[in-house]
């Protein structure tokens, strides 16, 4: 329930590893707690106090020859205000684009750049924990997605809608940041 890597869940990638797969994505886990969880709990990249329980879950899946990546994540719009944060998204869009999502705080340009670097840090939190890779989630609901879309990207900085390039900066800083860092 605090985002760190138990038994339970070693157990689970194992067995799939054991299975003969080629690759395993630990899936959602999230650069930034709680506000960048959907709902709680997901494992957590925002602090090297989870690294150990990382490599073991890494370590779990490599004992059966299975390749390990983590899925980082921010749950931006999507984010369930359980917490009493109120989520964040590049635009704040009312109504919310999906039924049952709370209304979100559009972020400053220097918040934005605080997400891409977040999402760097735990990239290099993945490597050091021993994984293969990761996977940057840009999709669905979730922040990446969210300046992808013309429907939920209404700013007008450099990561807004007016075209393809500004939307798609986001994601692509995410990716450049994180080759910077991880080599």
């Amino acid at each position: 329930a605090d985002g760190s890597v138990g038994e339970r869940i070693k157990q689970f990638y194992a067995t799939i590893a054991k299975g003969g797969v080629g690759l395993i994505i630990v899936e959602e886990s999230c650069c930034e707690y709680p506000l960048g969880a959907s709902n709680i709990p997901h494992l957590r990249l925002d602090d090297d106090q989870y690294l150990g329980g990382l490599s073991e879950l890494a370590d779990a899946i490599h004992q059966h020859d299975c390749h390990a990546f983590v899925q980082i994540t921010h749950a931006g719009p999507a984010h369930k205000s359980v917490d009493g944060q109120q989520p964040v998204a590049p635009s704040t869009v009312d109504p919310p684009p999906e039924p049952g999502m709370e209304l979100a705080r559009e972020l400053t340009t220097e918040e934005v750049r605080e997400k891409i670097e977040l999402y760097a840090q735990a990239a290099i939190r993945v490597k050091k924990a021993g994984f293969d890779g990761c996977e940057i989630h840009l999709a669905h609901y979730a922040m990446g997605n969210s300046f992808l879309s013309r429907i939920q990207n209404k700013r007008t900085d450099e990561y807004g809608c007016e075209s393809l390039e500004n939307r798609a900066r986001f994601g692509c800083e995410i990716l450049r940041r994180t080759r910077e860092l991880v080599g």
